[in-house]
């Protein structure tokens, strides 16, 4: 017999007409689920449990260390009866499985922008404008007053001078503002926007943000008004935003560039496995009529 899942059914008769069925399974397979040890590059904590279930037996589950970080590999994996963690491509007898990594974030850096015109006197003004943004950024800041890293321009006088009430009623005045902050994953925009409109609701108010990201995380992840900045995991490499698998007889460490894969050594290759994290996932091309026996590591 070949490999694979079988059902058998006996049934057996008397001579007196009496009948009795008996079914079993029977499972022909070179290997047993073995539950896979988390590798170094995972950044993650894996875990492994039994099923008892009809056609998989184990469940594995990892879970990121970096948490901000979002996975787009399944919830979970399962080891089916014929010993494979991945249907799609059966491997060799006793081959290693290893689980896709997780991948590490930081905080981007925010800029903002904003330009707010109001009535009124001209430095009262000024004072209320930096005090509201201090409000909402020093937490963010190197120290409280976000010493180079809060700036506002206006086109106050020079001096206060001496005006009737009448002319600091009519005086109209620009206030231009910037913000640069990099140690929180909160878009900023939207809370500032809502404290100004709130504290001058007579202003007219433009805001704009940017947000970037270092060149080694050059991923952004946005999740529910907060944004991240992701590099690619072991076995994936960057490419227009996004991490892409590896091709298939190349691979990615951690610690290699981001741009591109590695080819395995010469007349080596990955079996048909995308997404490998190291050379030790390339073996020897066997010729035709042979098999890799990943024990021995030889044909």
């Amino acid at each position: 017999m070949i490999r694979g899942y079988y059902r058998v059914i006996y049934e057996a008769k008397d001579a007196a007409g009496n009948k009795a069925v008996c079914s079993f399974s029977v499972i022909i397979s070179p290997t047993e689920c073995e539950a896979p040890e988390a590798d170094e590059q995972l950044q993650g904590e894996l875990t492994v449990e039994p099923v008892n279930g009809t056609d998989s037996v184990m469940v594995a589950r990892v879970v990121c260390n970096d948490t901000f970080y979002s996975r787009k590999d399944p919830d979970f994996y399962v080891c089916d009866v014929m010993g494979q963690w991945d249907r799609l491509t059966f491997s060799p007898a006793k081959r290693g499985y290893s689980f896709p990594s997780c991948g590490i974030t930081m905080s981007p850096v925010q800029s903002i922008n904003g330009t707010l015109g109001q009535y009124g006197d001209c430095f009262t003004i000024l004072q209320s404008l930096r005090d509201w943004l201090l409000n909402d950024l020093w937490s963010y800041c190197s120290d409280q007053n976000c010493t180079g890293q809060l700036w506002i321009d206006s086109n106050c006088p020079s001096s206060a001078g001496i005006r009737t009430a009448r002319n600091i009623q009519e005086a109209l005045y620009h206030f231009r503002f910037f913000a640069n902050v990099n140690s929180t994953r909160t878009l900023l925009k939207d809370t500032i926007n809502n404290t100004l409109h709130n504290q001058f609701p007579n202003a007219t108010l433009s805001i704009t943000e940017s947000v970037m990201c270092d060149k080694e995380f050059p991923v952004q992840i946005v999740t529910h008004g907060n944004v991240s900045c992701a590099n690619c995991p072991p076995g994936q490499y960057y490419s227009n935003n996004t991490c892409i698998n590896c091709p298939e007889d190349t691979y990615r460490a951690r610690n290699d560039p981001l741009e591109k894969c590695k080819p395995c050594p010469q007349n080596s290759t990955t079996y048909g496995l995308v997404g490998q994290k190291n050379s030790s996932a390339c073996h020897v091309s066997c010729d035709a009529g042979q098999y890799y026996d990943d024990l021995k590591r030889s044909c």
